[in-house]
């Protein structure tokens, strides 16, 4: 990727979300070929909350952060809705099963392709986004 400042990253971060972001919380990572990334962490898992630029990158690193703190789940939020299954397929998981949820949504169930491990994608009642967790 072509290196950019901060600043060209969360311009381009805005514009591909349409979502402001709150430029006064710094990342908790930056690589000006590799974007931003915002990590937080619950007792349970490590949440990548905001990203741009290499998503694969993003990903392995939240890996890292997740088991060097003894965690075995990551998860995000997918706010492009429209396009899950592909969200799915780029980043190696593979749909093992669906569920109809009680709002007319569709839960998807999968495990990465080179881990096995599972995981699932459960949009929001307002079809807005997806909680996609899965375990490393």
């Amino acid at each position: 990727m072509k290196p950019q400042t901060l600043e060209e990253w969360a311009d381009l971060y805005e514009k591909k979300t349409g979502e402001k972001l709150d430029r006064s919380l710094k990342p908790t990572f930056f690589f000006p070929d590799k974007g931003f990334a915002v990590y937080t962490a619950t007792k349970d898992m490590i949440i990548i909350s905001q990203v741009c630029g290499d998503g694969h990158f993003w990903k392995r690193i939240g890996e890292v952060l997740a088991l060097e703190r003894g965690l075995c789940q990551l998860g995000t939020i997918y706010i492009r809705n429209n396009h899950i299954k592909a969200y799915l397929r780029n980043f190696g998981m593979v749909i093992t099963g669906t569920e109809m949820l009680e709002y007319g949504k569709e839960r998807y169930y999968f495990k990465d392709k080179f881990t096995n491990k599972p995981g699932r994608a459960t949009p929001a009642a307002d079809g807005s986004n997806y909680l996609v967790t899965w375990e490393v």
